[in-house]
């Protein structure tokens, strides 16, 4: 499993929590709908630009984004 899947599964996974569909975030995070299902396959190396503007439509901060991928909170290292 590589980070790219990680981060992918994490914004699947909150997306899904917020009950938003890919079209949804997509419109919300001004990301094609393709691109953002390439994020979330882990199928791209996104740009930091792109997670910023996901997250920030998600309510994501970089410490549960490091949580998830590393198991700690790099924010606080």
């Amino acid at each position: 499993m590589t980070v790219y899947r990680d981060i992918g599964r994490f914004i699947r996974d909150k997306r899904e929590y917020k009950h938003l569909t890919v079209a949804e975030l997509a419109e919300s995070s001004d990301t094609s709908i393709t691109g953002l299902e390439n994020i979330e396959l882990g199928d791209v190396d996104p740009k930091w630009s792109t997670l910023k503007r996901i997250f920030k439509a998600l309510y994501i901060n970089v410490g549960d984004l490091s949580i998830c991928v590393y198991g700690k909170d790099l924010s606080l290292v």
